[in-house]
């Protein structure tokens, strides 16, 4: 069982049966990459910067940075940047779930 929180299901209860079946299509388009999968799966066990995402995952610095900003767009992951540090991945406060 997949469990996907808000965060990653549209809100679909304004929208057509059409619109519903194309904004899951785009998020399916957004998690069929292995490497935001990874990221997404490091993100779950808290907050990380680009360091951390690099340390975890055999990529290059650019690379991660390309699928971070695919994320933002696509509403999946936020960031939040501390006065303190540099700015931190996270996924956005889960409203509810659903089972697929």
């Amino acid at each position: 069982m997949i469990v996907l929180t808000t965060c990653l299901v549209p809100d679909l209860s304004a929208q057509g049966e059409e619109k519903v079946f194309d904004s899951v299509a785009e998020l399916f388009a957004v998690l069929s990459t292995p490497i935001r999968l990874r990221i997404i799966s490091a993100v779950c066990q808290g907050e990380k910067n680009v360091s951390e995402f690099l340390a975890n995952i055999d990529t290059t610095k650019p690379n991660v940075s390309q699928h971070l900003g695919m994320l933002y767009r696509s509403g999946v992951l936020t960031t939040r940047r501390d006065a303190k540090t540099e700015a931190s991945d996270r996924l956005p406060p889960p409203r509810c779930t659903a089972d697929i």
